[in-house]
């Protein structure tokens, strides 16, 4: 039926055509950064590789490999959607200053409600304050519950 049309074209190498085209297609997703279109334009090529197989007109195989294209990139870009999505669910790790709140520190240097003294954090000082009506003595163990710019606001870790 093709070979009617354009009689110089041999129906396997439209077949080996989109083949080719699909595997360029794949090689050049390896250089985007992760959007996939690639990816669905060469799931659209391998429709056009089957229209081809199956000896249907060039018209046939480039709707075919547009219409494929479409609905695998409409696929494809739900599941990364969803995957992106949970990534950002479960992975709410606290960093920097925020992973010090909720630690226990130890009092290096009193503490009291109208005076700031001093903690340690992990092995760091900190100049520290309270949020309580209450004093804080050296070695004393507290909890840090807040930060604003170096200073921690801390309260006691026993509850008392």
């Amino acid at each position: 039926m093709l070979s009617e049309i354009y009689p110089f074209i041999e129906p396997h190498l439209l077949t080996i055509g989109w083949f080719g085209l699909a595997i360029y297609l794949l090689f050049m997703e390896l250089f985007t950064p992760g959007l996939l279109y690639f990816v669905a334009l060469a799931i659209g090529s391998l429709g056009g590789m089957v229209a081809a197989a199956l000896e249907q007109p060039l018209i046939i195989q480039c709707v075919t490999m547009l219409a494929l294209s479409i609905v695998a990139f409409i696929i494809l870009s739900q599941l990364v959607k969803k995957n992106h999505l949970a990534k950002q669910q479960f992975s709410k790790t606290a960093t920097n200053t925020d992973a010090l709140i909720g630690q226990v520190a130890i009092v290096t240097k009193r503490i009291s409600l109208h005076e700031r003294g001093q903690v340690k954090i992990r092995g760091e000082l900190w100049p520290a304050k309270t949020t309580e009506n209450k004093s804080f003595a050296h070695n004393s163990e507290v909890t840090v519950v807040q930060i604003q710019g170096n200073t921690v606001f801390i309260t006691n870790t026993k509850g008392e």
